[in-house]
């Protein structure tokens, strides 16, 4: 292939991507304004919804291009939008989306495997539940802080950390990451929170920080930067 055909490809891919992530982009916001009615909160501007959608959908182009994994990962994505944006909102995770997203990511990821592309569904199993093993540990020492809904993304996000992972070991790795930088991640919101606060140090303390949108951002930011 030459240099100007291979600029045009990829121009073509990435232009895919984005058209990909601008139809998205009403699915999920449908989604979102029907959590909200139901359930209360304030939705989140428009251009943030597509924003997040088309960015989410050219960083996996870029990362894997068009394969069968890149299904899977568009999917998640997805769904990990809208977690975030309804959990930042409502501070709570819906099993509406976080259970057929667990059930779709199996068979996607194990459809990718088959046709031969990299990853272990295995893994997956493993990381799902040792990630939703860590967080319900978390959860039972400190409720007030770990949410089961968070728990249950742990389970989501553990399996694509897991597939993504060539062994046991890259698996607790990767684990470890995400949640590294979801803690940091949430800690700077918490930060944020405090510094615009009027609020008294002692009520902050009091107040709920949504962790769904850390864990999201952290599991991310492993799969398509350090991995």
């Amino acid at each position: 292939m030459t240099l100007a055909a291979d600029v045009v490809h990829r121009v073509w891919t990435l232009g895919l991507f984005l058209s990909l992530g601008c139809l998205v982009a009403p699915a999920i916001d449908h989604g979102v304004a029907r959590s909200i009615r139901a359930h209360g909160g304030v939705m989140p501007p428009r251009q943030w919804v597509f924003g997040l959608s088309a960015a989410s959908s050219l960083l996996i182009g870029l990362r894997l291009g068009l394969t069968w994994l890149t299904p899977s990962y568009l999917l998640l994505a997805g769904n990990l939008i809208a977690i975030s944006l309804i959990d930042w909102s409502q501070q709570r995770i819906p099993n509406l989306i976080i259970k057929p997203a667990f059930a779709s990511g199996v068979a996607f990821l194990l459809f990718a495997q088959a046709t031969g592309e990299e990853g272990s569904i295995l893994l997956g199993l493993l990381g799902a539940g040792a990630f939703a093993g860590l967080l319900g540990a978390i959860h039972i020492v400190h409720p007030e802080g770990m949410g089961q809904g968070d728990v249950r993304l742990a389970a989501l996000l553990g399996l694509y950390l897991g597939f993504s992972s060539t062994d046991w070991y890259q698996t607790g790795w990767n684990l470890g990451m995400a949640l590294l930088l979801a803690s940091l991640l949430g800690l700077a919101l918490a930060a944020r929170s405090l510094w615009h606060s009027r609020d008294s140090l002692s009520r902050f303390r009091t107040a709920s920080i949504p962790f769904g949108p850390s864990l999201s951002l952290g599991t991310a930011a492993v799969i398509l930067l350090l991995n």
